[in-house]
C-alpha cells in the first residue's frame, strides 16, 4: 500500500487518508483507526472533506475516473450496520472520461460544490441540488482551460467571500 493523499478535517481533529490499494481510511487525534473501506476500482488520488456546516462528507478521486461523495452516518443503528465504519456513498460522478487528479470543494460561502481535474484535460463544477440529500449532484460547469496542452493537476478555489465568482 502506498499512501497518495492526507487531508485534514476541518478542526483537526481528524485525518483521511487514500492510498493506491483502492482504500480510504479516516484517523482520530490519537491515531486510532475509526474507518476503512474500499472506495474505488484503481488508486485514489485524492481525498477531501467538505466544510463541516455540510455535515462529515469526504470526497475522493481516482484513477478509476469517479469522483465519489462519502457521508458519515450520525444514526447508531445504521451505523451497527455499515461495513465502512459508519461511511455511506452517496454519489459517484463519472463524467470523466480519464483518471481523476484532484478535486476541492469550495469555501462554504459558495454553498456545496467541489471542483474536479481530470487527465481528459477538463475542469468540472458539481453542485449538490439539496444538502440535505446529497445523492444527487448537478455538472454546473465543464471546461478545458485556454491554451493547456497538457491535463490540469489540480484545482484550487478563491476563498475570499468579497471576490466575485466569475
Amino acid at each position: 500500500m502506498e499512501v497518495l493523499d492526507l487531508a485534514h478535517d476541518y478542526y483537526g481533529a481528524r485525518v483521511a487518508m487514500s492510498s493506491s490499494d483502492q482504500m480510504i481510511r479516516v484517523y482520530n487525534e490519537q491515531g486510532c483507526k475509526t474507518a476503512e473501506w474500499k472506495a474505488h476500482l484503481g488508486s485514489i488520488w485524492r481525498v477531501v472533506w467538505a466544510h463541516p456546516e455540510f455535515g462529515s462528507v469526504i470526497g475522493s478521486c481516482s484513477f478509476d475516473r469517479k469522483v465519489c461523495i462519502w457521508e458519515e452516518l450520525a444514526d447508531a443503528e445504521e451505523v451497527g450496520t455499515q461495513p465502512k465504519g459508519g461511511w455511506r456513498l452517496q454519489a459517484e460522478l463519472q463524467e470523466a472520461r480519464d483518471t481523476v487528479h484532484d478535486l476541492k470543494f469550495a469555501p462554504k460561502h459558495l454553498g456545496l460544490r467541489l471542483a474536479s481535474a481530470s487527465a481528459d484535460k477538463f475542469v468540472r463544477v458539481y453542485e449538490a441540488a439539496d444538502i440535505m440529500d446529497l445523492s444527487s449532484w448537478e455538472l454546473t460547469q465543464q471546461f478545458e482551460p485556454d491554451g493547456a496542452k497538457h491535463a490540469p493537476q489540480c484545482v484550487a478555489w478563491c476563498p475570499s467571500a468579497a471576490s466575485p465568482m466569475t
